[in-house]
């Protein structure tokens, strides 16, 4: 998982992984990335000719490789849905995305991160709605403090509103790796929308 051409083949460094969980998801990733080098040694210390067409070993001890490698795809999804849990904002959830995409090297581990692309869109339009329905329930009374002027205060309001979605937005655009989505053009329909009123 961590090794590369960048680095000839030796493990490179992990990314940081922040909050209460992330030394929790570094070690299992390290986890992960130990058992896959005992797959391979395992491999690389058989006892006989994985060449030699008289031996029958090698279908057996390729097949357990495999079955091993699909158990640690597994744990790789395992490990990436639980850095999504509590991930609340789309900057978060921008930055955990970028670490994984980042690391995801086969299909099944592609697939997950796919799904949490479209997880991201969603919790971007959830975020849209929830600053529309703000915006519409409290446009003509908007929760300004005691000395704010009413309507100098109320376009401070609306504004703070509109800048917390664009810096969600612009954080969805910068991220060129994002798979464009159904969810991606419901998001941009959303934003949009917003962004006319």
């Amino acid at each position: 998982c961590r090794k590369s051409a960048s680095t000839q083949g030796r493990p490179g460094s992990l990314p940081r992984f922040g909050g209460t969980r992330g030394l929790e998801i570094t070690t299992s990733l390290v986890e992960i990335q130990v058992q896959f080098e005992q797959q391979i040694e395992r491999l690389r210390g058989l006892e006989y000719q994985i060449l030699d067409v008289k031996t029958s070993h090698w279908h057996d001890d390729y097949n357990t490789f495999k079955n091993a490698v699909k158990d640690l795809e597994v744990m790789y999804t395992n490990v990436m849905n639980t850095s999504f849990e509590g991930v609340a904002r789309v900057s978060e959830a921008v930055a955990v995305l970028e670490i994984f995409h980042s690391l995801a090297k086969r299909d099944a581990v592609k697939r997950c991160v796919e799904k949490k692309t479209m997880d991201l869109y969603l919790l971007f339009t959830h975020t849209v709605e929830e600053v529309r329905r703000d915006f519409d329930e409290n446009r003509r009374v908007p929760p300004l403090r005691k000395n704010e002027p009413h309507w100098a205060g109320s376009a401070l309001w609306a504004k703070s509103l509109a800048q917390n979605v664009q810096d969600s937005w612009s954080l969805l655009q910068s991220a060129t790796y994002l798979t464009r989505t159904r969810e991606a053009s419901e998001a941009t329909v959303a934003y949009e929308t917003l962004m006319g009123v």
